[in-house]
């Protein structure tokens, strides 16, 4: 049984149902819809005027399908007789039933005919407001669909405003919208519609997550003071801004509170990140609370089960464990018992729930308020409730098939065959789950469908049909990687989408399965050769690149969109399982002398795959590691801790010299990841290993492993790929180097914390430049986004190399170089990794990619796989073919010292790789370096690590 799967499904309904949007849309339909019975009666005869009053009127009893259909037939008309002001009326309607069945594309098609059609008529009565309206209602359209960006960008044109300095403006006001949007036009002319906008913006901008929090909140909040003085005359509107704001502060809580626990060395602030997350919970409660409470005053029984879902899942949240602190903590929180109020809060709901109108949106608050009975632990529903929740769901499923809302209808279905998995009733579980797939394949609904081909895979694999199992996980992975998984991935990337509990565990239980029928011989600490390793192993390792892709997708949101990450993903869905490796042949990707050693991590043991040329064949042999997941989670953040204190010699890394026991963490990971391979590395003469690395091994300094005797540096050149497909190898063509080195060597202070200056940076970009004559530095002041994009414009330079403070952090927003440039509060400048990769882009669009984008003072969140994922992008993401970066902050003295070994080999006459260019320079410190020296010690020269093409 998944644990994590359930927590997927009540995330997933939030999104279809769009939350508190659907608020927005019924407060302008239910206006529209009266308004628009008059004018279709004085403007058409009345044969017409009843075929459409017979549509509304079914529109209100919930008979959408029967809606549409005559709303159709009185389109028709108007199109063929030419009468654009009630075929836009129409259209309106048809625009507004289409997603109570389902069919968005059907409404975003209308509404765009819609503004189409007012745009053209110049004379028409209230013409911009009519646009404003129809926009706002496809806007809300978009962000349900889990597509907020276009929405905001069809209400704000932010793409019109291409200045910077606007930009930064706007951004310091948190009003980005340009003169001419709609809501500008709002402001102007309707109160109502601008406060329908604010909110539709608000919610907009609390989907996308991560920064936009802040003007999600200072979009609501607007809208809050101007709904405030209309209260009144609409409470639905004070009620819906509160829920909202109520959910955002929610959302960034957890996020604060995950940052809290992915501490980043100097920028490390725990504490204020945990004082944040404790502000905005209380926040999130008061306002929810106050959403709930105005429902009540106002009987408006929508809004009401609105309040109680969204307080349902703040009181959800404060069950987890994590969150006991801020309850034992805060007086306005200590006093509640999440588990007392979540059942006070569904006996609410399901007295509401009857009394709804019987529509899709009542089929979402079952399904919804089911969710919210689950156990935190399990995610079944709890024993006692399990009658009642199945009758729930019989008249949720009858509601749907009655609309003919085929999309509901799968929800509702697959949840009912979850309620049979969580029973291991296996054959009402792959009956009912059954019939959902099909009701999704007939709403061509992906985002859906793969959730019950996998729940199909799970069954089948809980009944040990392992082959039946594969089948139905590589239906639901191509179903989620059609048109489907760039929305599902990108959106709510934040809180309410957990990539790791709801789309990982597709691709971990798939290779864990292919992986199981590969084996004949479990026992631990062995390795296998299978006989047919070549087609078997192509399959594991190609979904093993597929779970990268999707990883990196999710870390980078919407940005994941440059030319190699897209290209990688369209090839990879094109190459066969079977065909995976001949196509990395091909390439030339493997070749002789390199050995490939991918890991990947289950619950109970590791599997290490290494992949090496064997004459014209690929060979590759499976290793497991038997230390289970927790414990080599541990072993790694041990060994990373040791090697930061920084006070052991390297005569502790010797055989047999156990005085400090902690030191054999080094060897421990190396009999796991490495030892089993040794007689087949001699064998195949290999001279470079290159790591796919999985989860916390991405932080793992793989350099300072050693095997009693040496490290592994000094056997072997050492890279790191984020993916097969995501590498190009080749040779660097521009011997002849130019380098653009970025340094800052005063102090700084960034976010309110002062940070010392770099000492040595100063030594460090002048030794590169000697090294290489042809280059430019941009130091402190000089250091700005400003400078830097002059001189790329001026010049084509194959290496940026980029002395400074910075952080690979949990999310792209949090991953940043500081500049020279100063804010109006003598704040440094951070320069995000999305900013620098469209500097660059810009300017090496036309000409050569970037080589090497070198970074040499920034490093990771301790222990977080985030933000190892943001570590293994940086490359891709800034478009250069690899890149040098620290996985800790380094001495600015040692970081000088490597760095200038580093540039000097690589213009060595035997043209070294840039794997052994950094190999020497860190050979040469462990061996001639003189013993008490302390650059000796690996700390110094081991975080340093090259990241993709190793050539």
């Amino acid at each position: 049984m998944s644990s994590r799967y359930q927590k997927h499904r009540l995330i997933a309904l939030f999104c279809v149902i769009g939350f508190t949007l659907s608020l927005w849309l019924g407060q302008l339909s239910s206006t529209n819809l009266q308004v628009q019975i008059g004018e279709i009666a004085t403007a058409q005869n009345s044969n017409l005027s009843q075929l459409v009053q017979k549509g509304i009127d079914s529109y209100r009893l919930g008979n959408f399908q029967q809606a549409i259909d005559l709303w159709n037939e009185a389109l028709q008309f108007y199109k063929n007789n030419q009468n654009p002001v009630s075929e836009a009326i129409v259209r309106e309607n048809l625009a507004r039933a289409y997603p109570q069945i389902g069919q968005t594309e059907a409404a975003i098609k209308n509404w765009e005919q819609v503004i189409s059609l007012y745009r053209k008529l110049q004379s028409t009565q209230h013409r911009e407001e009519k646009i404003a309206r129809a926009t706002t209602e496809l806007a809300q359209v978009y962000s349900s669909i889990g597509q907020p960006k276009k929405a905001i960008a069809l209400l704000c044109n932010p793409e019109e405003n291409d200045n910077n300095e606007d930009k930064k403006k706007q951004k310091d006001n948190h009003d980005n919208c340009t003169k001419n949007s709609v809501l500008q036009f709002a402001d102007v002319k309707d109160t109502n519609l601008e406060i329908a906008i604010l909110g539709t913006l608000g919610d907009a901008y609390r989907l996308t997550g991560t920064d936009d929090y802040e003007k999600a909140i200072y979009y609501l909040e607007s809208g809050l003071k101007k709904a405030k003085e209309k209260e009144k005359k609409n409470p639905v509107y004070f009620t819906s801004l509160n829920n909202s704001l109520g959910n955002t502060y929610l959302q960034k809580a957890l996020l604060n509170y995950r940052r809290a626990l992915s501490p980043v060395g100097s920028f490390n602030d725990t504490s204020k990140f945990k004082q944040y997350a404790k502000e905005e919970i209380k926040k999130s409660y008061i306002h929810l609370q106050q959403s709930l409470t105005n429902a009540q005053i106002q009987l408006d029984k929508k809004s009401e089960i609105k309040a109680i879902e969204s307080l349902g899942h703040l009181y959800k949240t404060l069950e987890q464990k994590e969150f006991k602190e801020i309850l034992d903590t805060d007086n306005t929180l200590n006093k509640i018992n999440p588990s007392q109020e979540i059942k006070k809060l569904l006996g609410q709901g399901n007295n509401i729930l009857k009394d709804l109108p019987r529509n899709r949106e009542r089929v979402y608050t079952t399904i919804n308020l089911i969710n919210l009975q689950k156990s935190t632990v399990r995610k079944c529903i709890a024993s006692n409730f399990d009658k009642q929740a199945e009758e729930l769901l019989d008249d949720a499923i009858n509601i749907a098939q009655t609309l003919k809302d085929s999309r509901a209808e799968s929800f509702a279905l697959g949840e009912k065959g979850y309620m049979y998995e969580c029973r291991q009733e296996y054959g009402s579980a792959i009956a009912f789950t059954e019939k959902a797939r099909v009701a999704a394949e007939t709403a061509k609904s992906p985002d859906s469908l793969y959730l019950w081909e996998w729940q199909i895979g799970r069954i089948l694999k809980a009944q040990n049909q392992t082959e039946e199992a594969i089948k139905a996980y590589e239906r639901a992975i191509n179903t989620l990687e059609g048109s489907t998984r760039a929305d599902i991935l990108t959106a709510n990337r934040d809180i309410q989408f957990d990539f790791r509990d709801s789309i990982e565990p597709i691709y971990r239980d798939l290779v864990a399965m292919k992986l199981s029928l590969e084996s004949s011989v479990e026992a631990s600490g062995k390795s296998i050769e299978p006989k047919d390793g070549k087609s078997n192993f192509s399959s594991i390792l190609k979904t093993i690149d597929s779970l990268k892709l999707a990883e990196l997708q999710n870390y980078f949101g919407d940005d994941c969109n440059f030319p190699a990450f897209n290209k990688s993903r369209d090839n990879l869905r094109n190459i066969k399982p079977e065909s995976f490796l001949n196509e990395l042949l091909k390439s030339r990707l493997i070749s002789k002398g390199t050995a490939f050693i991918s890991t990947f991590m289950l619950e109970n043991r590791t599997a290490v795959i290494l992949t090496t040329l064997d004459g014209d064949n690929i060979e590759n042999i499976l290793h497991w590691s038997s230390i289970n997941k927790g414990e080599m989670i541990q072993k790694i953040n041990d060994f990373r801790n040791v090697l930061r204190k920084k006070g052991d010699t390297i005569g502790d890394y010797k055989k047999g010299d156990h005085k400090k026991p902690d030191i054999s963490y080094s060897q421990d990971i190396y009999k796991e990841l490495i030892a089993p391979f040794n007689k087949k590395l001699q064998s195949r003469a290999i001279k470079t290993l290159v790591f796919i690395q999985d989860g916390i091994f991405r932080s793992v300094p793989m350099a300072a492993l050693h095997d009693g005797e040496k490290f592994l540096i000094q056997k072997y050149a050492i890279a790191t790929i984020p993916s097969f497909t995501l590498t190009q190898a080749e040779l660097i063509k521009l011997r002849k180097l130019r380098v653009l080195a970025l340094g800052l060597t005063e102090k700084a202070i960034v976010d309110e914390q002062p940070l010392n200056e770099l000492n040595y940076v100063n030594q460090e970009i002048k030794d590169i430049t000697q090294k290489i004559p042809d280059s430019l530095i941009l130091r402190d002041q000089n250091f700005t986004r400003e400078r830097i994009r002059t001189e790329l414009s001026k010049q084509v330079y194959p290496i940026i190399h980029i002395a400074t403070h910075g952080q690979f952090g949990i999310r792209p927003e949090d991953t940043f170089i500081v500049t020279g440039a100063k804010n109006d509060k003598n704040n440094n400048e951070k320069l995000t990794f999305k900013d620098l990769d469209i500097l660059i882009r810009r300017f090496t669009r036309n000409t050569e990619p970037l080589e090497l984008l070198a970074l040499t003072a920034c490093e990771t969140a301790v222990g977080d796989n985030r933000s190892a994922l943001g570590l293994g992008g940086v490359a891709i993401q800034a478009g250069a073919k690899s890149a040098l970066a620290s996985l800790w902050t380094i001495s600015d003295r040692a970081t000088a010292s490597i760095a200038a070994g580093f540039y000097a080999n690589l213009q060595n006459e035997s043209y070294l790789t840039k794997a052994e260019a950094l190999q020497l320079v860190q050979k040469n410190i462990i061996e001639n370096t003189k013993i008490g020296d302390k650059d000796k010690h690996p700390y110094y020269w081991s975080g340093i690590v090259l990241i993709g093409n190793w050539l």
